[in-house]
């Protein structure tokens, strides 16, 4: 009796194809490309195409995230009432902006290293000095 409960129970639990297009909110026809469609609720996670098509197995009253790089998150939630089996979105992203603190890159790890690098490092051969070495007899005899 118990297994006849689990499998009725099963057959009344409705779910719903979410399907849409993520796009931008600069242009309505600017897609965003491979961004990531995440289902809070169950854990399933895409991503969209190239044009910026999804479309997604969802239960109502899931939470669905969308991101991609330089767009701002954004957040859906299907009705608990929802009773339709198809739901078709166009989804338009918010372009973010992020300044990055500024990084230098020293090739002696340090700035307190550089006045040891700069008077040990040996200084190359100019043009003229390698020419001199290539030019020589013994070099060319090989």
């Amino acid at each position: 009796m118990f297994f006849l409960w689990g499998e009725l129970a099963a057959q009344t639990e409705s779910y719903v194809q979410f399907s849409g297009i993520i796009r931008s909110t600069d242009s309505a026809e600017i897609p965003v490309a491979y961004a990531t469609v995440y289902d809070m609720n169950s854990g399933l996670l895409l991503s969209a195409n190239y044009q910026g098509f999804f479309s997604i197995v969802v239960k109502p009253g899931d939470s669905i995230q969308f991101s991609s790089v330089a767009f701002e998150t954004r957040f859906i939630q299907i009705p608990k009432t929802f009773s339709q089996q198809n739901l078709f979105l166009t989804v338009f992203m918010l372009r973010e902006t992020k300044t990055l603190p500024v990084a230098y890159v020293y090739p002696w790890g340090t700035r307190d290293n550089f006045d040891n690098y700069f008077i040990n490092t040996p200084v190359p051969d100019d043009d003229y000095d390698r020419a001199q070495k290539n030019l020589n007899p013994d070099s060319l005899a090989v």
